[in-house]
């Protein structure tokens, strides 16, 4: 190949940029995935609506008690609403009867906590003697689901969470993390006959729960479309309900 002489830079004159048009696309869904999207939006729209509600309430209370400042419950006006907590335990139990048993376990753990050791702990203080009543103490399932240890132990949302993060993840990778780091944890058992179910011991029973869509269910990525529609509407309480905030992908 002949030797081509070698041409020595010019200084170019500062051009106009290129104008570059977006060309919208459509990607079809498969009904499975058009349900998860209607369901995620649904709930989305429910979960939006539920804190706005909570925000009106709380508004107009701390409108109402004026600026002087409160302390306690009796100081001021609020709402009590008393649920009738219970566990699910069905057949089949997924993400959804998790967070529902977890909660339950929480409330559990407040009602021990102010029924039974606060009144032996004024009880010891006050020097009376009384009966020991055993209850259930259910540290040791709060602390499997949501570690709050600073050793650094993590819990089962904990790792759910990082799988989310990382790529190439799958419910059975999950399961697999699960499993080794609660293997010898009292409240999990692992189901080597079903490898894809794990077990907790609640404090209301064993419950078994299949591992399958966790990591969807966790993870609610709801359409930036549907949000800006909405962000949209001519009606402001819907226009409320779903901000900028609401685009971002939301871990339960």
């Amino acid at each position: 190949t002949p030797h081509t002489p070698h041409t020595p830079h010019t200084p170019h004159t500062p051009h106009t940029p290129h104008a570059f048009q977006v060309r919208e696309q459509t990607a079809s869904l498969t009904p499975e995935k058009a349900a998860n999207s209607r369901d995620t939006f649904i709930g989305a729209v429910y979960a939006h609506l539920f804190d706005w509600l909570v925000e009106r309430i709380n508004a107009v209370g701390t409108a109402r008690m004026g600026s002087a400042p409160r302390h306690g419950v009796h100081d001021s006006k609020f709402i009590g609403v008393l649920d009738i907590f219970g566990f699910e335990i069905f057949a089949t139990n997924s993400f959804e009867q998790l967070c529902i048993n977890f909660a339950n376990e929480k409330l559990q753990r407040n009602f021990t906590s102010s029924t039974f050791q606060s009144e032996e702990g004024l009880y010891r203080a006050e020097g009376i003697d009384f009966a020991h009543i055993p209850y259930i103490d259910n540290s040791a399932v709060l602390e499997l689901i949501d570690s709050t240890s600073k050793t650094g132990q993590r819990g089962l949302l904990q790792i759910l969470e990082e799988e989310t993060k990382l790529p190439n993840t799958t419910d059975g990778t999950l399961l697999q993390k699960m499993n080794a780091a609660f293997e010898r944890h009292e409240a999990y058992a692992a189901n080597f006959r079903t490898p894809t179910l794990f077990t907790i011991s609640h404090y209301a029973g064993d419950v078994v729960y299949g591992v399958a869509g966790f990591l969807a269910k966790s993870v609610e990525l709801i359409s930036p479309l549907l949000v800006q529609s909405l962000s949209r509407s001519t009606l402001p309480v819907v226009a409320a309900l779903f901000t900028q905030a609401s685009l971002m992908p939301t871990t339960v």
